[in-house]
């Protein structure tokens, strides 16, 4: 079953961090608020047929209905409608700047330039900067990227993860369209590889994302499948005590422990 615009936004949680005013953070967060409001523009002309194709492609349609496992899926199939799917071989961002212009020097139109020009990436997380982001290196290009994001930057051992995200250019920074996903090391480097050998040389030295749209849902299907497992694999380690606690029940005290 489709979701509407609304629907999808809905699910999608606001940016919540409080930083001091000023800098980069702070421009940041201002992008990162009417990037909710655009997005919702933008998924106005995204056909509803497409959020069942893009949802099916990336593993979280079944039958008729979406498996959100938290609001950050719902944020990533979001994306993936706005930056993946073609109309008369646009993107929405590209779609919407054709037909209702930006006015020059607000948010919206920063916004969408920075859309127009979009670099799904595969980086190594190398170091965090507290309270702002993360400096990154792709496995693309080997480009060294700052990444405003103040999810990333709280994450604990994020250091050393492979991670698949789309990076949208800010001046001297990159900021996460969606949340990012990580991706086991093997699948990163076979990505790589196969980009390689389908792009362009051009292509490939001047720009380094993953252009292909149904590699990037790959990519991005991959992905959610290795939260859906560590996910699986807590909770099976998780079950056992918990059906202990659940036997014992609140306030008692066991008495069917093994003898020491």
């Amino acid at each position: 079953m489709a979701l509407t615009a609304s629907e999808m936004i809905a699910m999608i949680p606001a940016a919540t961090a409080r930083v001091r005013a000023g800098g980069e953070v702070e421009h940041y967060l201002r992008l990162r608020a009417e990037s909710r409001r655009l997005n919702r523009e933008l998924l106005a002309i995204v056909p509803p047929h497409a959020t069942d194709h893009i949802g099916a492609a990336i593993g979280i349609l079944c039958g008729r209905t979406f498996f959100f496992e938290t609001e950050s899926v719902a944020a990533v199939l979001a994306d993936c409608c706005i930056f993946d799917w073609l109309e008369d071989g646009r993107t929405a961002p590209e779609r919407y700047v054709r037909d209702t212009p930006p006015l020059e020097g607000t948010y919206e139109h920063e916004l969408l330039e920075a859309m127009l020009r979009p670099r799904y990436d595969i980086v190594d997380a190398v170091d965090q900067i507290p309270g702002v982001g993360v400096r990154a290196r792709s496995l693309v290009d080997g480009r060294e990227l700052r990444v405003l994001d103040i999810d990333l930057a709280r994450k604990a051992g994020l250091v050393g993860e492979t991670l698949a995200l789309r990076l949208l250019p800010l001046g001297d920074w990159w900021m996460a369209s969606a949340p990012a996903l990580e991706i086991a090391r093997p699948l990163a480097v076979a990505t790589v590889r196969t980009f390689a050998r389908t792009a362009s040389s051009d292509t490939y030295e001047s720009t380094g994302p993953l252009e292909d749209h149904e590699l990037v849902l790959m990519v991005v299907r991959a992905g959610l499948e290795q939260r859906r497992g560590r996910r699986s694999l807590a909770l099976e380690r998780d079950g056992p005590e918990r059906d202990r606690r659940r036997a014992a029940g609140p306030g008692r005290v066991r008495t069917d422990l093994p003898a020491g």
